[in-house]
């Protein structure tokens, strides 16, 4: 191989996220710039995919481009594999990365051992890549392949406050589509945060020891992405760092685990019910107009991200939506739906499978759908956004201070100094909270 110049002016040569530059070359390559006519705001907006390299995971995400292709998105997705191999399936560009997981690390955990498929191989490098891609000034839906996208969601997220929106689930959020653009410190912190956790517990299932007193071998060392987002969400909005949602109800009995006590019957199960109920008590209802719908306004809820003045926000179903689909949803993900032949049933049911002839139908209508978008926002090709502050909210990452600072509140660990982050409490008052 030929002399490569040093340093690299482009670290994207084998397709290697990776690779110095690699994520911000390839993002920049397929985002859209953005400038909203309402707010005056500049985005550079893209959708982050992840395929599997087998052929059920490989059609699922060809028919998700496809419907992209319907709202004028499929141009602008971010698609990440396991190798350049599973790449090839692909004639848009596509790029892998050399952090997936190849094999399961060891020593293996419960949920690795029960559970362990494609899903918790990127379950670390997409939240991962989500905080880098902020950081460089995107704004970005990471999505599950198994999605109905009906109408073009970036508009009216950009005019939403939140810089930080997830889909709803029982629990409290669903990890299968996430929005998150250039905001506060705080909302970042949540990614890495989660990304931290899920890398955590998979390399190091004995973690679990160490943060719940009553867990013993085999260690479940729950890695999944979801449970431990609706923890860490949490635990922003509270500034107490949080496991009993992820963690702690993990190590206890259950069907899965054979030893270990009743989480009913201990303590830690009065102090998860609550925090949850005082996180609940702390949202705030609000409403946000639905560009596809003639000026018909939802109602969604958000939580305040202190010391900031940023928030993070539950979609309304008209935005993110669990089935059954409807056409008023922007996207409608199929997590319900278990098993690739289910799935491709059920889009077959609501004329939503695209693959073969209608993909080419889906691409024209996505072609229309652009041209309408085009009418509700400007883009520039090349423009950059302002970074290190969001023009709408005036946010800086040096933030200081707070209106909504939580004095006299008896939470643990006491809340951190103003203008500092939750991540950063110290590790002395975390550990007076035995990690709950």
């Amino acid at each position: 191989m030929s002399a490569l110049p040093w340093p690299f002016s482009s670290g994207a040569e084998f397709g290697d996220l990776e690779a110095p530059n690699a994520l911000a070359q390839a993002a920049a390559g397929v985002a859209r710039t953005v400038v909203s006519t309402e707010t005056g705001v500049l985005q550079r907006e893209l959708v982050m995919l992840a395929t599997a390299p087998d052929q059920t995971s490989i059609q699922m995400t060809l028919n998700a481009i496809a419907s992209l292709a319907m709202v004028g998105l499929d141009k602008h997705v971010l698609l990440l594999a396991d190798s350049a191999t599973t790449c090839a399936s692909f004639s848009q560009p596509c790029y892998w990365s050399s952090r997936v997981l190849t094999n399961a690390p060891g020593p293996k955990a419960i949920v690795q051992v029960k559970f362990w498929d494609w899903r918790f191989r990127y379950y670390y490098v997409k939240k991962a890549y989500l905080s880098r891609l902020v950081r460089l000034g995107f704004s970005v839906i990471q999505a599950d392949t198994d999605t109905i996208w009906e109408h073009d969601p970036f508009p009216m997220l950009r005019s939403m406050s939140s810089s930080l929106v997830v889909m709803v689930d029982s629990e409290l959020a669903n990890a299968g589509l996430i929005y998150t653009r250039p905001g506060s410190r705080e909302a970042v912190d949540i990614l890495d945060e989660v990304a931290w956790r899920i890398q955590l517990l998979q390399n190091y299932p004995e973690m679990a020891g160490t943060i719940v007193p009553y867990a013993k071998p085999p260690y479940y060392a729950n890695s999944d992405d979801q449970t431990i987002l609706c923890d860490v969400l949490r635990s922003a909005v509270l500034r107490n760092r949080t496991w009993l949602s992820s963690t702690f109800r993990y190590e206890a009995r259950s069907r899965y685990k054979a030893t270990g006590p009743d989480f009913q019957k201990l303590p830690e199960f009065k102090d998860y019910q609550s925090t949850r109920a005082t996180f609940t008590s702390r949202g705030k209802r609000v409403s946000v107009v639905v560009p596809w719908a003639s000026g018909e306004r939802t109602d969604y809820s958000h939580w305040l991200l202190p010391p900031s003045n940023d928030s993070f926000a539950i979609a309304p179903r008209r935005l993110f939506a669990l089935i059954p689909y409807s056409p008023k949803n922007a996207v409608t993900h199929l997590t319900a739906t278990r098993g690739f032949n289910a799935k491709v049933d059920y889009l077959k049911s609501v004329g939503k499978w695209l693959i073969g002839e209608q993909a080419e139908q889906a691409a024209l209508a996505g072609r229309s759908a652009a041209r309408k978008t085009a009418r509700n926002a400007r883009l520039i090709p090349g423009r950059q956004p302002p970074t290190g502050r969001d023009r709408r909210s005036g946010l800086t990452d040096q933030t200081a201070g707070h209106k909504h600072h939580l004095r006299g509140r008896k939470l643990r660990p006491t809340p951190t100094p103003a203008g500092r982050s939750w991540l950063w409490a110290s590790w002395a008052a975390a550990r007076n909270s035995s990690f709950r």
